[in-house]
C-alpha cells in the first residue's frame, strides 16, 4: 500500500508549499516511511514530515491551487499521459505551458505529475 503514498521528495516539497493537512503515513528524517496518522506538517520539524496519499495531493491542489492533474491511458498507442487543467469560472482550460508527456505506465505519470504541481506551486508562492 505504500505505493500510495507520495515519494519522500514529494512529502519534503509539499511541505515548502504548506501542504499541511491530515494523513495516514509519516516520512522520518532518513526517508523511512511508516504508518502513522499525522494531524499536520506543522507539528514535525526539520526533514520529518506527514506523508500523503497521492489522491489527497491531486485534491489539494484542486482547492488550493484550482489546478486539476488527470493521469489517463492513451489505448491506442498504450501508454500515459498527463494533463494540467486550470479550474475557473466553472470552465476547466488546459494550462498550455504545462503540456503532457508520455509514460509506460500509470505510476510513472502519476509520480511525474504530482511532481509538476509541485513545481507550479513553488512559482505560484514565489509571486
Amino acid at each position: 500500500m505504500q505505493e500510495q503514498f507520495v515519494s519522500y521528495e514529494q512529502a519534503l516539497a509539499l511541505k515548502e508549499i504548506d501542504f499541511d493537512e491530515p494523513c495516514l503515513g509519516l516520512y522520518h528524517g532518513d526517508g523511512m516511511f511508516s504508518f502513522q496518522q499525522t494531524y499536520s506538517h506543522n507539528q514535525y520539524y526539520g526533514q520529518v514530515c506527514s506523508a500523503p496519499l497521492k489522491q489527497k495531493v491531486f485534491d489539494w491542489f484542486i482547492e488550493k491551487y484550482n489546478l486539476e492533474g488527470v493521469v489517463q491511458k492513451n489505448d491506442k498507442y498504450q501508454w500515459y499521459m498527463y494533463d494540467i487543467f486550470l479550474l475557473s469560472d466553472n470552465d476547466a482550460k488546459i494550462c498550455k505551458e504545462f503540456s503532457r508527456v508520455d509514460y509506460k505506465n500509470k505510476p510513472q505519470a502519476t509520480t511525474a505529475c504530482i511532481d509538476r504541481l509541485i513545481e507550479i506551486g513553488k512559482r505560484i508562492n514565489k509571486k
